[in-house]
């Protein structure tokens, strides 16, 4: 008999990032994952509209390449920050 596997479908990105990011390593964990860093910056807009993270602000800092952003679900220390 074949083996099953547990996974099933893609993974959730989100859930592979630290609980503070950038977007460099938003980026990274696409690439990790077979998929294009084109969608980089439309998935941390879903996300930011879903509430899942949230932009960290950073005095005088404008480009969206050096924003930090902060995990309100998927913490990996199991808190809910809603």
């Amino acid at each position: 008999q074949g083996e099953k596997s547990s996974k099933r479908g893609p993974s959730n990105l989100l859930q592979l990032l630290p609980d503070e990011f950038n977007y460099l390593q938003a980026m990274q964990v696409r690439a990790s994952q077979g998929l294009s860093q084109d969608g980089t910056k439309n998935m941390i807009n879903q996300w930011s509209f879903r509430g899942y993270i949230e932009r960290v602000e950073r005095e005088g800092d404008y480009n969206y390449r050096n924003y930090s952003y902060r995990k309100l679900v998927y913490r990996k220390d199991g808190l809910r920050l809603d």
